[in-house]
């Protein structure tokens, strides 16, 4: 798997600012499908919204979260009003439950007074690395046998 990030760390105040991760678009098609199981739904809807959130979980819910797009745009995004969102979410309100209203199937605002997944940002991947940066990454797959157009190599 071919990929890269950035962390950005305010050590005045011992806190993680913001991680840019860079993937191939292909790669993020593969994986987001890969845990888009029955069991995943089940997960969101029953122990996250339902059990650590404490939402009211309409029956609907596994089917809704179904209809979602898996990701949105062209460079697959996300960050929107997905099921990936969702997916990513979810983990993350298990251990900490300021992100419920990112995984919830309305619009919420959380803590910070911002809405996720519900609009995605449509941020460029390419604009938060270098070209630099990206032709490192292709020369690091290529030298592992992995096609940079693709980004993953199945074994």
């Amino acid at each position: 798997l071919g990929t890269m990030l950035k962390a950005y760390y305010d050590y005045a105040n011992d806190y993680l600012v913001r991680v840019n991760i860079y993937y191939k678009e292909p790669f993020l098609d593969v994986f987001f499908d890969m845990i888009n199981t029955e069991t995943t739904r089940s997960f969101i809807c029953n122990d996250v919204l339902g059990t650590t959130c404490g939402y009211d979980v309409p029956p609907s819910c596994e089917d809704d979260l179904l209809a979602l797009p898996l990701v949105e745009g062209s460079y697959n995004y996300f960050d929107g009003d997905s099921l990936s969102c969702r997916q990513v979410h979810a983990v993350f309100a298990q251990r900490n439950v300021d992100h419920c209203p990112h995984v919830s199937l309305e619009a919420e605002v959380d803590v910070n007074g911002e809405f996720k997944c519900a609009t995605s940002k449509q941020i460029d991947p390419l604009s938060m690395f270098s070209p630099d940066d990206i032709a490192k990454l292709d020369e690091f797959m290529i030298s592992h046998g992995i096609d940079p157009t693709v980004g993953y190599l199945e074994v």
